[in-house]
């Protein structure tokens, strides 16, 4: 009995090894789906919808997480301003956005209905000004295919990254997930 429990042990352990490898792949995968250009700015001119904030003093940290974890966000320019003192975040967004999100304090917005060509590349302009914005952006590696239909339940390409286990359950006449969304393996690629 006791051979057949450490058995199990180890088996179950190398399971737990192996899930944790998984993940760790995973994370890594999504990390590189960041560029960050640091003092470079973004590639070709890189103008985008995009949303200012100085409320708070955000930090780098607070804005960097904000721009990963909003909907729509697609890149973050930083910088301490006014002797260091300030934190001045500006969140970018693509083109499903049409307005600053709630619950931060924004004080502009310029751009909308833009998008810039976020290829993985950065500008070879960089920001040496008093003030040295730092610069982050998503990489855009596919396009969907969409043209702003949706699903069933209204839920459009956008929201199946995080739910892949919809792709090819919730179809319309017009929407084909498998076929126009990227997170299916549809969509159009760029690279």
């Amino acid at each position: 009995m006791g051979m057949v429990f450490l058995l199990l042990l180890i088996l179950g352990r190398a399971q737990d090894i192996k899930n944790t490898t998984d993940v760790d792949d995973r994370r890594i995968l999504r990390q590189n789906e960041w560029v960050n250009c640091g003092r470079n700015k973004f590639p070709n001119g890189g103008r985008a919808f995009h949303c200012k904030t100085a409320k708070g003093n955000p930090s780098e940290s607070w804005c960097r997480t904000y721009m990963k974890t909003t909907r729509g966000a697609i890149g973050m320019q930083y910088a301490r301003l006014y002797s260091s003192r300030h934190g001045h975040c500006i969140i970018y967004f693509d083109k499903s956005v049409q307005s600053c999100p709630r619950g931060v304090d924004w004080y502009q917005s310029h751009s909308k209905g833009h998008d810039f060509d976020r290829d993985g590349t950065c500008s070879s302009d960089r920001s040496d000004n008093a003030w040295p914005w730092v610069y982050e952006y998503k990489r855009n590696i596919c396009d969907d295919t969409s043209n702003g239909h949706c699903d069933s339940y209204g839920d459009c390409c956008d929201e199946y990254h995080d739910h892949k286990y919809w792709c090819g359950g919730y179809d319309t006449r017009h929407f084909k997930s498998n076929e126009m969304c990227c997170a299916c393996g549809g969509g159009k690629k760029k690279y």
